[in-house]
Formats: structure tokens, C-alpha cells, sequence
């Protein structure tokens, strides 16, 4: 096997793993998972069934880290739940979304804006004159 065609296949292998991990990591999971709780249900060995449950679970939430750490987002909202209580070294979306406050859902509700909400707001759309002057709190 020649240089050239270990870099290829390395590098095919990598663009293959990149594209296509997440998924079979939370295929498998889901199904050794589901795998572990039947064992333990039949009641066969429960030790291997909750090794084999425990193994699933932590396939599966490092497909969703694989899958945020592509898209920038989780694949299912309890992922997005169980990243948010570990630590933030261990939350692949962290630092990509700024919080954003929708003036028009504000307005519903009947809730005046905040002036930390109303800063914010017009930094970033400053053309925007729809509140009034007394309300808006530049420095």
C-alpha cells in the first residue's frame, strides 16, 4: 500500500465518520439500550442486561454530542436537557446561540420590556422606532 493511498483512505474514512457516526451511534445505542431493558425485563441476567441498558444509553448520548457538535443543535429535547445540567466544557452548543428577545411576543403578553431587553434590541436594530422615547434606556 502506497502514501497516497493510506491519505486516501484515511481521509475517506474520516469524511465517512464525520458524516455518518452520529446516527449509527444512536442507532446502536437505542437498540442495546432497549436490548438491556428487554434482558432485564425476562428477568434472564439482570446485571448484564443493566450493563448492557447503561452501555445503550451512553452510546446514544454520544450520538446526540456527535450530532450537536455538527449542527450546532440536539437531535431530541432530552439531550438538549442533559447537556444543559453538565458542566459547560462537556455542552457542544454552548456559546453558539444568542439569546434573543421576540418584542412582538412581548407585546402579547402585556409585559414591559426590560432596559437591559430594550438595549439589546435596538443595538441591534436601531432603525426600529417602535418604542416609544421615555421607554428606551440609551446611556
Amino acid at each position: 500500500m502506497t502514501a497516497a493511498t493510506t491519505v486516501a483512505l484515511v481521509l475517506l474514512s474520516s469524511i465517512l465518520l464525520w458524516l455518518f457516526a452520529g446516527m449509527a451511534l444512536r442507532f446502536v445505542g437505542l437498540l442495546l439500550f432497549f436490548a438491556g431493558l428487554l434482558q432485564v425485563g425476562l428477568g434472564a441476567t439482570v446485571g448484564n442486561g443493566l450493563l448492557a441498558a447503561a452501555a445503550g444509553g451512553l452510546l446514544w448520548l454520544l450520538g446526540q454530542f456527535h450530532f450537536a457538535l455538527r449542527h450546532h443543535d440536539f437531535k431530541s429535547p432530552l439531550a438538549r436537557h442533559l447537556f444543559a445540567r453538565l458542566p459547560a466544557s462537556l455542552n457542544p452548543c454552548r456559546g453558539w446561540a444568542v439569546q434573543t428577545i421576540d418584542l412582538r411576543q412581548e407585546g402579547r403578553r402585556g409585559q414591559p420590556l426590560t432596559s437591559s431587553a430594550q438595549q439589546s434590541y435596538h443595538v441591534r436594530h436601531p432603525q426600529n422606532r417602535s418604542i416609544p422615547n421615555d421607554r428606551r434606556n440609551h446611556p
